[in-house]
């Protein structure tokens, strides 16, 4: 009835629609439907017969006050759809902002490590091609050689020694043995 009713009052005929709508709706109630099967016909209905803005209203008020005057048991047909619809449109905004929230903190952690991963990678070529021009220059060419096992090595702190070493050292040794050392 409600398929049949929403294709013979089409738009334009509004307060018709708003009428039959209202109807329906009361034929559920005196039918003697459970509660379950009122709310699906009630979104049926409500999917079936769309109304404007204005006219949602006044049907929403209608229709709870004719519950209340009929004093069911139970919450309000619209009331309960509402809450209903209120929390699946919570439960989905919190989902979509947990969501966001997560990528942002995920895209900040990632970009703070990859800032620090940048430093690090930074001073490590730094101090790497500081050591190789100080192992060219005093050592020649076992200076050059040496710089094969060093660039293997990725801790800060050692690549400062060994930068350290070359300025005091007299000989190559001192620096393979900082070099070496794990």
């Amino acid at each position: 009835m409600a398929h049949l009713k929403s294709i013979t009052t089409k738009k334009g005929r509004s307060d018709e629609r708003l009428v039959w709508k209202i109807r329906l709706v009361k034929m559920l109630y005196e039918r003697g439907y459970s509660k379950e099967d009122i709310m699906n016909l009630y979104r049926f209905i409500d999917w079936v017969i769309s109304l404007p803005k204005d006219l949602k209203l006044r049907f929403n008020e209608e229709i709870i006050q004719y519950e209340k005057e009929k004093k069911m048991p139970y919450i309000t047909t619209a009331e309960s759809i509402g809450i209903e619809k209120g929390i699946k449109e919570g439960l989905q905004k919190g989902r979509e902002e947990g969501l966001q929230k997560g990528r942002e903190e995920g895209l900040q952690k990632g970009r703070e490590e990859g800032l620090q991963k940048g430093r690090k990678e930074g001073m490590l070529l730094g101090l790497r091609e500081a050591i190789d021009l100080g192992l060219r220059l005093k050592f020649g060419p076992e200076g050059i050689q040496l710089m094969a096992e060093i660039n293997k090595i990725a801790d800060v702190e050692r690549l400062q020694l060994i930068k350290e070493a070359i300025e005091g050292s007299h000989d190559i040794e001192g620096i393979r043995k900082i070099a070496a050392a794990s």
